[in-house]
């Protein structure tokens, strides 16, 4: 798939999501459809008259027959509530069924695979053909059972089992409306029993609570909340974070919601409880943010002073609505604007504890500030409406994706300053957790990558060298971070941080061998061949290995022997990069002893004839390889159409480099290196 076609493609699933995640529907609203099979090529949709065509938002179907009445019921999971319906098949009638459980011996234990052919006794041709299947649907997997339909049919003639690769086996003196088990080899049908008889099971209407303006959410995963300010009254910009140390409730208001001055007139009444239970209210008003609400804003002073308001209070700003709105889309997939009133109940540390929708009562304030004291699982247990068992652990929440929210949203600073806010807190771990440290390393990652687009890169190296604390065995991130600073120009950057990697983990080849190659990069080969050594006998057959080793011993003037390397890297890779630089020390060098021109001639050959003569850089060697022998003309061709070629690539210094090279041909001179 095309570059362009594939951002096409992921552009299509990006604007799926994002209306999903503003209430869109999967299905796009349709009813539930079911489509009867009428005996050919054709269906008939009886979604109406088989009752199935509820407006769910449906996904996957399982079918199992769940009271064992011979008819198949249906297990539907929804998107929307209600999340799963079983739907049972109330037909009765006089048509027949057979079932059948398979145990695989050779075979694999379930039989998945197994054909199944009923042949129905009286008529040798008509036979009803299933096959065992893991998954027969979207996130679904039906029973085991395979459950034949007979209709009027009273009699059966036998049954053929094709196990999954190893042949077929026969099975005879099977009854009707009877469930068989059957064993692979076994020969014989054992007749199964369900445990009990008939399961009677009654419906139920499906009562979905009604929808509300009022909704509590209560926060296991805590992340802290963004930095944000408010505005008091004289025009102040006042941090929330000066707050911490005790809870905080922040609340969104305006003067024109009657339910925000109800809320608030509650809270007022109740401020000697309030104030007892160590919970600290700010309420900001919303009115000054729109210019079309200045009137609003002017009263909401004289407002607050009548209903005697003894809390914190100011106006919001976009900031503060901003950092709010994150938070509530990183917690939710239904992205809907906060409505007013709402709240965050921020607990000491000043970590988002509970989302309010709409009002919230005092009552339930002062019983949420008792749930704030109280241990991280007692917390966890009283906050739903039913007893049970927890199917995890508490974990601790990653805040990548409302750093990611920042980021998409332009808000590069912002997501900067979370991060740093989100890693400079400690927790509490209860034993040495690699998964945990693994995180921290791609926030610090994230972290320094979004400082070097700032193009602080000081900082962002800062960044990255946390990665080596907090896992410093991970070879592989400390590859592509030094990858990344090399890319971005900055190879003693790179070096360090490389060279710190490696002696953190002595032994990770793949350090040694980038660590060394960045050292011949940066005019350090002398430092590189004691360890590009190490790295080819410890791999004599990786042809990078001797490539590199072979330009770092030609960079510390050791030639003879980086032609000795040049030559096993092109013995295990012909046409190789090594080809063409043994092919240019043959053709340049000053050391007629070591020239060697049709040797050079051969090997740029071969190397062009690969590449469809159209590398300016092995032609090139092939120019420099023909003027060795004195073949001017075909240098002076060669070189040309280099020229050209790198002209095209938009390669000036190349270009420069090659007219060089082509004046010398032109005067009847071979061009020299190495001195």
């Amino acid at each position: 798939m095309a570059q362009d076609q594939l951002q096409g493609y992921e552009d299509a699933w990006s604007a799926i999501y994002q209306l999903i995640d503003r209430g869109g529907s999967w299905s796009g609203r349709e009813r539930n459809c079911c489509f009867l099979n009428t005996g050919g090529r054709r269906f008939a949709d009886v979604s109406a008259s088989s009752d199935l065509d509820f407006d769910d938002d449906g996904r996957g179907v399982a079918i199992v027959d769940w009271d064992f009445d011979g008819f198949l019921d249906l297990w539907v999971t929804n998107r929307t509530a209600p999340r799963v319906r079983l739907l049972r098949n109330a037909k009765k009638g006089s048509h027949h069924f057979l079932a059948f459980r398979l145990l695989g011996m050779s075979s694999n234990r379930d039989a998945i695979g197994a054909r199944l052919e009923l042949f129905l006794d009286g008529d040798s041709k008509k036979r009803l053909i299933k096959t065992l299947r893991a998954g027969d649907g979207f996130l679904a997997q039906s029973s085991k059972w395979v459950h034949f339909g007979l209709g009027d049919t009273t009699r059966i003639d036998r049954l053929v089992v094709h196990w999954p690769g190893k042949g077929a086996e026969t099975f005879k003196g099977l009854e009707v409306d009877s469930r068989y088990k059957l064993v692979q080899g076994g020969g014989q049908a054992q007749l199964w029993t369900p445990p009990r008889g008939p399961l009677e099971l009654k419906p139920a209407p499906v009562n979905l609570p009604s929808v509300t303006a009022q909704a509590r959410t209560w926060l296991m995963g805590r992340l802290p909340m963004p930095d944000a300010t408010y505005k008091t009254w004289d025009g102040t910009d006042v941090a929330l974070d000066s707050y911490r140390g005790q809870p905080l409730l922040v609340n969104l208001w305006s003067t024109t919601c009657a339910p925000c001055v109800r809320e608030m007139s509650e809270w007022a009444q109740a401020k000697t409880a309030i104030g007892n239970a160590g919970l600290n209210i700010l309420s900001a008003c919303v009115d000054r943010v729109s210019e079309s609400s200045g009137n609003a804003a002017s009263i909401a002073p004289r407002l607050l002073e009548r209903i005697e308001f003894p809390f914190l209070t100011g106006t919001a700003n976009l900031e503060l609505i901003d950092a709010m709105e994150a938070v509530h889309r990183f917690y939710f997939e239904r992205q809907q604007a906060l409505p007013v009133p709402c709240s965050f109940l921020l607990d000491h540390r000043g970590d988002v504890a509970a989302i309010y929708k709409g009002p919230i009562s005092a009552d339930q304030l002062l019983a949420d500030q008792k749930i704030l004291g109280t241990a991280s699982r007692a917390q966890r247990d009283s906050t739903i409406p039913f007893p049970g068992r927890w199917a995890s652990n508490l974990s601790i929440p990653n805040p990548r994706p409302l750093v990611a929210l920042f980021v998409k949203a332009g808000q590069h600073d912002e997501a900067i300053a979370y991060l740093r806010k989100y890693l400079t807190r400690t927790f509490k771990l209860a034993a040495a957790n690699t998964s945990w440290h693994r995180a921290r390393a791609r926030l610090y990652r994230t972290l320094g990558d979004l400082l070097w687009s700032k193009n602080k890169q000081p900082e962002a190296l800062e960044a990255y060298a946390k990665i080596l604390v907090e896992t410093p065995e991970d070879v592989r991130q400390h590859l592509k971070v030094a990858d990344k600073i090399v890319r971005e120009n900055h190879s003693k950057e790179a070096l360090q941080y490389l060279e710190s990697a490696w002696k953190l983990n002595p032994g990770a080849s793949d350090l040694r061998f980038h660590f060394a190659v960045l050292l011949r990069q940066t005019d350090r080969p002398w430092e590189a061949v004691p360890l590009l050594r190490d790295t080819v006998r410890q791999s004599p057959t990786a042809v990078a290995a001797h490539f590199e080793l072979a330009e770092a011993l030609r960079a510390a003037d050791d030639v003879r022997t980086a032609i000795t390397h040049f030559r096993t890297a092109h013995r295990l890779l012909p046409n190789s990069f090594a080809t063409n630089s043994l092919a240019w020390i043959l053709a340049t060098h000053h050391d007629p002893g070591i020239r060697n021109g049709r040797e050079a001639v051969q090997l740029a050959e071969q190397a062009c004839q690969v590449q469809g003569y159209a590398n300016p850089a092995t032609l090139s060697t092939l120019g420099a390889s023909y003027a060795e022998i004195d073949r001017f003309d075909k240098a002076i061709a060669v070189a040309s159409k280099a020229i050209v070629l790198a002209r095209e690539a938009g390669d000036v210094e190349f270009v420069e480099r090659l007219s060089e090279q082509l004046s010398l041909y032109a005067s009847g001179r071979p061009g020299r290196e190495g001195r």
